[in-house]
Protein backbone atom coordinates (compact mmCIF):
# COMPACT_ATOMS: atom_id res chain seq x y z
CA UNK A 1 0.00 0.00 0.00
CA UNK A 2 1.03 3.54 -0.17
CA UNK A 3 1.45 5.81 2.08
CA UNK A 4 -1.02 8.06 1.72
CA UNK A 5 -3.11 4.36 1.85
CA UNK A 6 -1.64 3.80 5.15
CA UNK A 7 -2.23 7.49 6.61
CA UNK A 8 -5.96 7.13 5.36
CA UNK A 9 -6.50 3.83 6.75
CA UNK A 10 -4.93 4.99 10.12
CA UNK A 11 -7.13 8.32 10.32
CA UNK A 12 -10.43 5.99 9.33
CA UNK A 13 -9.39 3.35 12.18
CA UNK A 14 -9.24 6.24 14.46
CA UNK A 15 -12.51 7.74 13.61
CA UNK A 16 -13.80 4.49 14.05
CA UNK A 17 -13.08 4.31 17.69
CA UNK A 18 -13.41 7.88 18.54
CA UNK A 19 -17.51 6.68 17.14
CA UNK A 20 -17.14 3.91 19.21
CA UNK A 21 -15.98 5.37 22.73
CA UNK A 22 -19.06 8.00 21.63
CA UNK A 23 -21.51 5.61 20.74
CA UNK A 24 -21.11 3.84 24.05
CA UNK A 25 -21.02 7.03 26.33
CA UNK A 26 -24.36 7.42 24.62
CA UNK A 27 -25.88 3.99 25.34
CA UNK A 28 -24.56 4.37 28.76
CA UNK A 29 -25.86 7.82 30.22
CA UNK A 30 -29.27 6.73 27.77
CA UNK A 31 -29.73 3.89 30.22
CA UNK A 32 -29.01 5.96 33.16
CA UNK A 33 -31.57 8.97 32.08
CA UNK A 34 -34.26 6.62 31.22
CA UNK A 35 -33.75 4.81 34.29
CA UNK A 36 -33.80 7.94 36.38
CA UNK A 37 -36.84 8.67 34.90
CA UNK A 38 -38.32 5.05 35.85
CA UNK A 39 -37.16 5.56 39.19
CA UNK A 40 -38.88 9.12 39.36
CA UNK A 41 -42.38 8.12 38.09
CA UNK A 42 -42.27 4.72 40.34
CA UNK A 43 -41.47 6.91 43.13
CA UNK A 44 -44.44 9.63 42.20
CA UNK A 45 -46.55 6.32 41.93
CA UNK A 46 -45.31 4.76 45.20
CA UNK A 47 -46.21 8.40 46.87
CA UNK A 48 -49.22 8.06 45.17
CA UNK A 49 -50.39 5.30 46.21
CA UNK A 50 -49.42 5.69 50.13
CA UNK A 51 -50.96 9.23 50.38
CA UNK A 52 -54.07 7.22 48.77
CA UNK A 53 -53.65 4.95 51.51
CA UNK A 54 -53.54 7.33 54.58
CA UNK A 55 -56.80 9.14 53.14
CA UNK A 56 -58.72 6.14 53.13
CA UNK A 57 -57.33 5.93 56.88
CA UNK A 58 -58.96 8.85 57.26
CA UNK A 59 -62.21 8.42 55.53
CA UNK A 60 -62.70 5.24 57.53
CA UNK A 61 -61.93 6.96 61.01
CA UNK A 62 -64.69 9.39 59.93
CA UNK A 63 -67.04 6.83 58.94
CA UNK A 64 -66.13 4.92 62.55
CA UNK A 65 -66.65 7.95 64.58
CA UNK A 66 -70.55 8.76 62.69
CA UNK A 67 -71.37 5.30 63.11
CA UNK A 68 -70.50 5.04 67.06
CA UNK A 69 -70.69 8.64 68.31
CA UNK A 70 -74.05 10.28 69.15
CA UNK A 71 -72.49 13.44 69.15
CA UNK A 72 -71.69 13.60 65.94
CA UNK A 73 -74.93 14.36 63.43
CA UNK A 74 -72.67 14.86 59.94
CA UNK A 75 -71.03 13.10 57.44
CA UNK A 76 -68.20 14.60 55.55
CA UNK A 77 -66.82 12.24 53.30
CA UNK A 78 -67.13 11.01 49.84
CA UNK A 79 -69.74 8.26 49.52
CA UNK A 80 -69.40 7.72 45.51
CA UNK A 81 -66.33 5.55 44.98
CA UNK A 82 -65.52 7.40 42.22
CA UNK A 83 -65.32 10.68 44.31
CA UNK A 84 -62.81 10.17 46.53
CA UNK A 85 -59.16 10.71 45.69
CA UNK A 86 -58.10 7.14 45.15
CA UNK A 87 -61.49 6.57 43.01
CA UNK A 88 -60.64 9.13 40.58
CA UNK A 89 -57.18 8.00 40.09
CA UNK A 90 -58.85 4.02 39.39
CA UNK A 91 -61.25 5.29 37.26
CA UNK A 92 -59.30 7.92 34.89
CA UNK A 93 -56.25 8.40 32.38
CA UNK A 94 -53.14 7.83 35.00
CA UNK A 95 -54.46 4.40 35.56
CA UNK A 96 -54.38 3.12 31.94
CA UNK A 97 -50.54 4.67 31.37
CA UNK A 98 -49.63 2.92 34.28
CA UNK A 99 -51.13 -0.34 33.28
CA UNK A 100 -49.72 0.36 29.87
CA UNK A 101 -46.32 0.59 31.64
CA UNK A 102 -45.91 -2.52 34.32
CA UNK A 103 -48.90 -5.12 32.95
CA UNK A 104 -48.46 -6.81 36.47
CA UNK A 105 -50.84 -4.30 38.26
CA UNK A 106 -53.49 -4.64 35.73
CA UNK A 107 -55.30 -7.55 37.98
CA UNK A 108 -54.43 -5.90 41.29
CA UNK A 109 -56.22 -2.55 39.87
CA UNK A 110 -59.39 -5.08 38.79
CA UNK A 111 -58.99 -6.09 42.27
CA UNK A 112 -58.73 -3.57 44.37
CA UNK A 113 -62.04 -1.99 42.30
CA UNK A 114 -64.56 -4.55 44.22
CA UNK A 115 -64.10 -3.74 47.94
CA UNK A 116 -63.29 -0.01 47.43
CA UNK A 117 -67.23 -0.22 45.96
CA UNK A 118 -68.01 -1.99 48.81
CA UNK A 119 -66.26 0.09 50.75
CA UNK A 120 -68.34 2.77 49.77
CA UNK A 121 -71.79 1.26 49.54
CA UNK A 122 -71.43 0.22 53.46
CA UNK A 123 -70.65 4.55 53.99
CA UNK A 124 -74.17 4.85 52.00
CA UNK A 125 -75.82 2.32 54.06
CA UNK A 126 -74.05 3.73 57.12
CA UNK A 127 -75.60 7.35 56.71
CA UNK A 128 -79.27 5.67 55.57
CA UNK A 129 -79.25 3.94 58.53
CA UNK A 130 -77.78 6.37 61.15
CA UNK A 131 -79.78 9.08 62.23
CA UNK A 132 -78.89 12.48 64.68
CA UNK A 133 -79.99 10.72 67.90
CA UNK A 134 -80.74 12.13 71.68
CA UNK A 135 -79.82 9.30 74.13
CA UNK A 136 -81.88 11.04 76.65
CA UNK A 137 -85.06 11.49 74.70
CA UNK A 138 -86.92 8.18 75.59
CA UNK A 139 -86.12 8.89 79.72
CA UNK A 140 -87.85 12.43 78.47
CA UNK A 141 -90.98 11.34 76.97
CA UNK A 142 -91.49 8.85 80.06
CA UNK A 143 -90.90 12.02 82.59
CA UNK A 144 -93.68 13.95 80.81
CA UNK A 145 -95.86 11.58 80.41
CA UNK A 146 -95.89 10.68 83.97
CA UNK A 147 -95.88 14.04 85.24
CA UNK A 148 -98.60 14.81 82.72
CA UNK A 149 -100.93 11.74 84.20
CA UNK A 150 -99.71 13.04 87.57
CA UNK A 151 -101.13 16.59 86.49
CA UNK A 152 -104.26 15.42 85.23
CA UNK A 153 -104.70 13.42 88.83
CA UNK A 154 -104.35 16.57 90.76
CA UNK A 155 -106.84 18.19 88.24
CA UNK A 156 -109.42 15.54 88.59
CA UNK A 157 -109.19 16.06 92.76
CA UNK A 158 -108.99 19.64 92.39
CA UNK A 159 -112.35 19.41 90.18
CA UNK A 160 -114.11 17.09 92.20
CA UNK A 161 -113.51 19.21 95.72
CA UNK A 162 -114.34 22.40 93.54
CA UNK A 163 -110.73 23.87 94.38
CA UNK A 164 -108.67 26.10 91.93
CA UNK A 165 -105.31 24.80 91.15
CA UNK A 166 -101.85 27.32 91.25
CA UNK A 167 -101.79 29.25 87.76
CA UNK A 168 -98.24 27.98 87.55
CA UNK A 169 -99.46 24.39 87.02
CA UNK A 170 -102.57 25.14 84.88
CA UNK A 171 -101.11 28.40 82.70
CA UNK A 172 -99.59 26.29 79.37
CA UNK A 173 -96.46 28.95 79.03
CA UNK A 174 -95.51 27.32 82.59
CA UNK A 175 -95.78 23.88 81.93
CA UNK A 176 -92.02 22.42 81.27
CA UNK A 177 -92.89 20.55 78.09
CA UNK A 178 -93.50 23.55 76.50
CA UNK A 179 -90.52 25.49 77.70
CA UNK A 180 -88.28 21.86 76.63
CA UNK A 181 -90.35 22.56 72.81
CA UNK A 182 -89.22 26.44 72.48
CA UNK A 183 -85.34 25.94 73.81
CA UNK A 184 -82.75 25.86 71.65
CA UNK A 185 -82.02 22.17 72.49
CA UNK A 186 -85.39 21.22 71.28
CA UNK A 187 -85.19 22.95 68.18
CA UNK A 188 -82.30 21.26 67.19
CA UNK A 189 -83.64 17.94 67.58
CA UNK A 190 -86.96 18.94 66.01
CA UNK A 191 -85.32 20.40 63.06
CA UNK A 192 -83.70 17.09 62.41
CA UNK A 193 -86.48 15.00 63.31
CA UNK A 194 -86.93 12.33 60.18
CA UNK A 195 -89.92 13.32 57.99
CA UNK A 196 -91.96 10.28 58.14
CA UNK A 197 -92.68 11.73 61.82
CA UNK A 198 -92.14 15.32 61.83
CA UNK A 199 -95.95 16.28 61.87
CA UNK A 200 -96.27 14.62 65.47
CA UNK A 201 -94.52 17.25 66.69
CA UNK A 202 -96.39 19.97 65.71
CA UNK A 203 -99.93 17.52 67.14
CA UNK A 204 -97.83 17.41 70.51
CA UNK A 205 -98.06 21.39 70.17
CA UNK A 206 -101.44 21.52 69.30
CA UNK A 207 -103.00 18.89 71.62
CA UNK A 208 -100.27 20.26 74.49
CA UNK A 209 -102.10 23.83 74.23
CA UNK A 210 -105.94 22.82 73.92
CA UNK A 211 -105.20 20.26 77.10
CA UNK A 212 -103.83 23.16 79.05
CA UNK A 213 -106.83 25.67 77.73
CA UNK A 214 -109.30 22.93 78.52
CA UNK A 215 -107.84 22.54 81.82
CA UNK A 216 -108.00 26.33 82.61
CA UNK A 217 -111.80 27.28 81.39
CA UNK A 218 -112.62 24.56 84.04
CA UNK A 219 -110.58 26.19 86.41
CA UNK A 220 -112.74 29.32 85.86
CA UNK A 221 -115.94 27.82 85.61
CA UNK A 222 -115.00 26.24 89.27
CA UNK A 223 -114.17 30.29 90.17
CA UNK A 224 -117.08 31.49 88.91
CA UNK A 225 -119.35 29.00 89.97
CA UNK A 226 -120.30 28.89 93.76
CA UNK A 227 -123.36 27.00 93.76
CA UNK A 228 -121.58 23.70 94.23
CA UNK A 229 -124.57 22.02 92.73
CA UNK A 230 -125.06 18.47 92.14
CA UNK A 231 -125.44 19.85 88.37
CA UNK A 232 -122.49 21.84 88.52
CA UNK A 233 -120.63 19.12 89.59
CA UNK A 234 -121.92 16.84 86.58
CA UNK A 235 -121.45 19.63 84.36
CA UNK A 236 -117.69 19.49 85.82
CA UNK A 237 -116.89 15.75 85.47
CA UNK A 238 -118.71 15.53 81.96
CA UNK A 239 -116.30 18.44 80.74
CA UNK A 240 -113.05 16.62 82.77
CA UNK A 241 -114.45 12.95 80.90
CA UNK A 242 -115.53 14.03 77.16
CA UNK A 243 -113.35 17.29 76.98
CA UNK A 244 -109.34 17.15 79.05
CA UNK A 245 -109.09 13.31 79.01
CA UNK A 246 -109.52 12.63 75.30
CA UNK A 247 -107.22 15.96 74.73
CA UNK A 248 -104.83 13.79 77.25
CA UNK A 249 -104.85 10.92 75.36
CA UNK A 250 -103.68 12.58 72.55
CA UNK A 251 -100.81 14.41 73.83
CA UNK A 252 -100.24 10.71 75.49
CA UNK A 253 -100.34 9.29 71.69
CA UNK A 254 -97.93 11.55 70.36
CA UNK A 255 -95.74 11.56 72.96
CA UNK A 256 -95.87 7.72 72.40
CA UNK A 257 -95.17 7.97 68.55
CA UNK A 258 -92.01 10.40 69.04
CA UNK A 259 -90.93 7.63 71.47
CA UNK A 260 -90.98 4.74 68.92
CA UNK A 261 -88.95 6.89 66.50
CA UNK A 262 -86.35 7.51 68.95
CA UNK A 263 -85.93 3.80 69.54
CA UNK A 264 -86.28 3.04 66.17
CA UNK A 265 -83.16 5.79 65.27
CA UNK A 266 -81.17 3.99 68.48
CA UNK A 267 -81.76 0.52 66.86
CA UNK A 268 -80.35 2.04 64.03
CA UNK A 269 -77.46 3.78 65.65
CA UNK A 270 -76.75 -0.06 66.55
CA UNK A 271 -77.10 -1.18 63.36
CA UNK A 272 -75.19 1.78 61.86
CA UNK A 273 -72.45 0.08 63.74
CA UNK A 274 -72.65 -3.35 63.18
CA UNK A 275 -72.84 -2.70 59.35
CA UNK A 276 -69.28 -0.69 59.97
CA UNK A 277 -67.99 -3.51 61.50
CA UNK A 278 -69.02 -6.14 59.27
CA UNK A 279 -68.95 -4.21 55.92
CA UNK A 280 -67.03 -1.31 55.81
CA UNK A 281 -63.98 -2.82 57.99
CA UNK A 282 -63.34 -6.33 56.30
CA UNK A 283 -63.48 -4.36 52.82
CA UNK A 284 -61.00 -1.85 54.08
CA UNK A 285 -58.55 -4.55 54.96
CA UNK A 286 -58.84 -6.44 51.67
CA UNK A 287 -57.86 -2.50 50.29
CA UNK A 288 -54.75 -2.53 52.69
CA UNK A 289 -53.72 -5.79 51.28
CA UNK A 290 -53.88 -5.20 47.94
CA UNK A 291 -52.06 -1.61 48.28
CA UNK A 292 -49.33 -3.82 50.03
CA UNK A 293 -49.35 -6.07 46.57
CA UNK A 294 -49.30 -2.68 44.49
CA UNK A 295 -46.36 -1.71 46.18
CA UNK A 296 -44.22 -4.48 45.96
CA UNK A 297 -45.01 -5.38 42.23
CA UNK A 298 -43.84 -1.20 41.86
CA UNK A 299 -40.99 -1.71 43.92
CA UNK A 300 -39.99 -4.66 41.56
CA UNK A 301 -40.46 -2.55 38.53
CA UNK A 302 -38.10 0.02 40.33
CA UNK A 303 -34.41 0.60 39.45
CA UNK A 304 -32.69 0.88 42.82
CA UNK A 305 -29.85 3.75 43.33
CA UNK A 306 -27.65 1.30 43.51
CA UNK A 307 -28.71 -0.41 40.27
CA UNK A 308 -28.11 2.90 38.49
CA UNK A 309 -24.86 3.54 40.33
CA UNK A 310 -23.94 0.08 39.23
CA UNK A 311 -24.92 1.35 35.37
CA UNK A 312 -22.94 4.67 35.70
CA UNK A 313 -19.72 2.71 37.07
CA UNK A 314 -20.06 -0.32 34.23
CA UNK A 315 -20.36 2.68 31.60
CA UNK A 316 -17.47 4.99 32.90
CA UNK A 317 -15.29 1.59 32.97
CA UNK A 318 -16.20 0.16 29.48
CA UNK A 319 -15.42 4.17 27.93
CA UNK A 320 -11.79 3.58 29.82
CA UNK A 321 -10.70 0.31 28.67
CA UNK A 322 -12.11 1.67 24.66
CA UNK A 323 -10.25 4.17 25.51
CA UNK A 324 -7.04 2.95 26.63
CA UNK A 325 -7.18 0.19 23.71
CA UNK A 326 -7.84 3.17 21.37
CA UNK A 327 -4.70 4.80 22.83
CA UNK A 328 -2.75 1.72 22.46
CA UNK A 329 -4.12 1.29 18.57
CA UNK A 330 -3.37 4.56 18.31
CA UNK A 331 0.29 4.49 19.20
CA UNK A 332 0.96 1.32 17.44
CA UNK A 333 -0.46 2.85 14.65
CA UNK A 334 1.80 5.89 14.71
CA UNK A 335 4.90 3.95 14.73
CA UNK A 336 3.85 2.08 11.74
CA UNK A 337 3.08 4.54 9.96
CA UNK A 338 6.43 6.66 11.05
CA UNK A 339 8.53 3.69 9.48
CA UNK A 340 5.93 3.55 6.43
CA UNK A 341 7.81 6.79 5.48
CA UNK A 342 11.09 6.95 7.19
CA UNK A 343 12.65 3.95 5.49
CA UNK A 344 11.30 4.96 2.11
CA UNK A 345 13.50 8.57 2.59
CA UNK A 346 16.12 6.85 4.39
CA UNK A 347 17.24 4.23 0.86
CA UNK A 348 15.97 7.69 -1.26
CA UNK A 349 18.31 9.65 0.01
CA UNK A 350 20.89 7.12 0.40
CA UNK A 351 20.38 6.44 -3.09
CA UNK A 352 21.68 10.08 -3.35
Amino acid sequence: LSIGHRIGIGFTLMLLVLGLVVAIATIGIWYIVNSAEDLLENNRLRTMLIEREVDHLEWEEDLYLFATEVQIHTLNIPLDSTDCKFGRWLYGPERKLTEAKIPELIPLFKAIEGPHELLHQSAKKIKYTRRNIDHNLPQFFINNALQHALWLGNLAIEIKNRSILDQTQINYENCPLNKWLGSDHGREIIANWPADSANQWSLLRQNHAALHASAQSIMMQIAEDKTNTTEASNNLNSLFIGDIMPKFYKVIESIDILQKTVNSDISGGNQASAIFHTESSPNHMKMQKLFHQIREVVDKNTVTDEKMLMLAWKTLVLIMWVGIISIFLAGLMATRLQRSIVLPLHFLSNQL
